[in-house]
């Protein structure tokens, strides 16, 4: 019986032994690991601003699109998409619009302004030909 008892004593031991080498082995490098940690917790900071981010833009597109779509809802048959662009002498700048409008079954005009962008002539002009041609 006491070389059993021995026998697992030796066995504790030597396991306890191994397991106090690992965490020595761990406080030995305990700066080393913080550094690590610290950089990983920067990144990750980094990756859920950049998640909480996308998640915003999701959220804002999906909005958008069923503002879009409850829009649409009452639009019956006839509609028009219309792209509008004038100029102003002065200032040489460019603008350039697009809406949608249709009229309702009560016979009323509605119309709403998707986008609206500001361009310098050497932008349009350079690219005008290209967008009269489409």
């Amino acid at each position: 019986k006491w070389s059993y008892i021995s026998d697992k004593w030796s066995y504790i031991s030597d396991k306890w032994s191994y397991i106090s080498a690992k965490w020595s082995y761990i406080s030995d490098r305990w700066s080393y690991i913080s550094d690590k940690w610290s950089y990983i917790s920067a990144k990750w900071s980094y990756i859920s601003a950049k998640w909480s981010y996308i998640s915003a833009k999701r959220s804002y597109i999906s909005a958008k699109w069923s503002y879009i779509s409850d829009k649409w809802s009452y639009i019956s048959d006839r509609w028009s998409y219309i792209y509008d662009k004038w100029s102003y002498i002065s200032n040489k700048w460019s603008y350039i619009s697009a809406k949608w409008s249709y009229i309702s079954d009560k016979w009323s005009y509605i119309s709403d302004k998707w986008s609206y962008i500001s361009a310098k002539w050497s932008y349009i002009s350079d690219r005008w030909s290209y967008i009269s041609d489409k």
